[in-house]
């Protein structure tokens, strides 16, 4: 009994940790953010390549769309990585996005280069089921490591406008 007590109470402090209430009462992650080494490799090496950093779940100022959720933003000095999620709802089938996104890094524009999870319009991610739960992955040139904020923006009459992404 005792060790199941003290399990308990270890879990319970993990999920206090790792989520937070917000003014409006909305609990959300609290962002995590990492410094380490990024390893890459090429048909001939596998080095370390420099520093990176990583923010887990982070901070949004504003957005639009709330199917959606940034899982995490890496900075290396090869490029910038956004790690996504999405989850179904009857009001769509299918995700894409479109090959003029931009990122916002303070006040130059950076577009997309590539993508993994989702397809670029006109081309179309089909989703199965409604409350599926899908993640992809969007990469970008390389913005500076020192960034505090940038902005996520899709063209057009998109709902994925996310502003004031802290790093």
């Amino acid at each position: 009994m005792k060790r199941f007590i003290l399990i308990l109470c270890i879990t319970m402090l993990y999920i206090g940790t790792s989520f937070a209430q917000n003014s409006k009462g909305i609990i959300r992650r609290k962002a995590k953010t990492t410094i380490g080494r990024s390893k890459t490799s090429n048909a001939n090496s596998r080095a370390f390549v420099g520093s990176q950093r990583t923010v887990e779940f982070p901070k949004v100022e504003q957005k639009n769309d709330y199917s959606t959720e940034i899982v995490s933003v890496t900075l290396t000095k090869s490029q910038l990585v956004i790690k996504m999620s999405v989850v179904k709802t009857p009001d769509f089938d299918w995700i894409s996005i479109d090959r003029n996104t931009i990122v916002v890094a303070g006040g130059k524009k950076y577009k997309i280069k590539d993508t993994d999870g989702i397809a670029f319009s006109p081309g179309q991610s089909w989703l199965s089921y409604d409350s599926e739960k899908r993640y992809f992955t969007l990469y970008f040139p390389p913005i500076p490591m020192n960034t505090k904020k940038i902005n996520l923006l899709e063209p057009g009459d998109s709902d994925w406008q996310y502003y004031g992404i802290h790093l």
